[in-house]
């Protein structure tokens, strides 16, 4: 039914582009920027609700950090998309030997965050204004949450030391868009026109949004990247080109784990570089 609905939206804009092109292309972008899922199910809701909820504000609009321990050093985590904060129960869990407080977000779009739109440049906005409150030591992101850290250091925290680490994290923006408009069926005259429209809102083309780019300029963090060779959501060469352009980074390469590496050995692998 799923496969259904999605070929059948791609056809309605494949046929709106020719009726009206702002409209298509709009309406592209917005069902490309609004997740389907997001909100937290009842055990994450229960771990969420048992931790210290702090509300923020981005342009207004409100969004939460919660937050659990209060060790010497802190860990920010951002999870991915169509997540939310409470995906992280067992990582904190597990980790919660360490002397450490965990600090966790929504995403714009996702949990209780009052933004519905989301991309990875708000998303480094949100980032921004959690750090200025809890100024991390280590930063951990999944999937769109590990290239959303790494827009957050280029664009306003260049000389960080701290640690990162990139779990399943893309890097090509261009390579995440085209999983889109193929999975749509979008036809080049809508490709070309969303291309325009980003490339107009947002100052640049798909093909200049790049994580690995970004990472370049950072020369004080040190990075451990984790992707698994199985991962059918973002592929493993998006992993190596964060290794080709972070210089003090470590790279796992697993199998088995799939995209979500929400696993105790992929729990084990994050805590030994902590603490190390």
């Amino acid at each position: 039914m799923e496969k259904i609905i999605i070929w059948s939206i791609g056809k309605f804009i494949n046929g709106a582009s020719y009726v009206s092109k702002t409209y298509a292309a709009n309406k592209a972008l917005s069902i490309f920027s609004t997740p389907r899922r997001g909100q937290a199910n009842t055990t994450q809701m229960a771990f969420l609700d048992a931790a210290q909820e702090q509300k923020h504000f981005y342009n207004n609009e409100a969004f939460s950090s919660y937050k659990w321990g209060s060790g010497s050093k802190t860990v920010l985590l951002a999870h991915g998309w169509e997540s939310n904060a409470g995906r992280w129960k067992l990582f904190i869990e597990s980790l919660s030997d360490l002397d450490c407080t965990f600090i966790a977000l929504d995403a714009p779009g996702h949990g209780k965050s009052e933004t519905k739109e989301f991309n990875a440049l708000i998303y480094a906005e949100y980032l921004n204004v959690v750090v200025q409150a809890y100024n991390p030591e280590i930063v951990i992101g999944h999937s769109v949450g590990g290239m959303s850290s790494i827009f957050y250091l280029s664009k306003f925290n260049q000389d960080w030391n701290g640690k990162l680490i990139l779990l399943g994290a893309p890097s090509e923006f261009e390579n995440v868009f085209k999983g889109y408009t193929d999975m749509l069926g979008y036809n080049n005259r809508v490709i070309e026109l969303l291309d325009y429209t980003i490339e107009n809102r947002f100052g640049n083309p798909p093909s200049k949004f790049s994580g690995a780019e970004k990472s370049e300029e950072l020369n004080n963090i040190k990075s451990l990247i984790i992707h698994d060779e199985e991962d059918k959501i973002i592929a493993v060469e998006e992993a190596y080109l964060y290794e080709s352009k972070i210089k003090n980074s470590e790279f796992i390469k697993t199998k088995g784990y799939g995209h979500g590496l929400n696993h105790a050995d992929i729990i084990a692998m994050v805590k030994t570089f902590i603490t190390t």
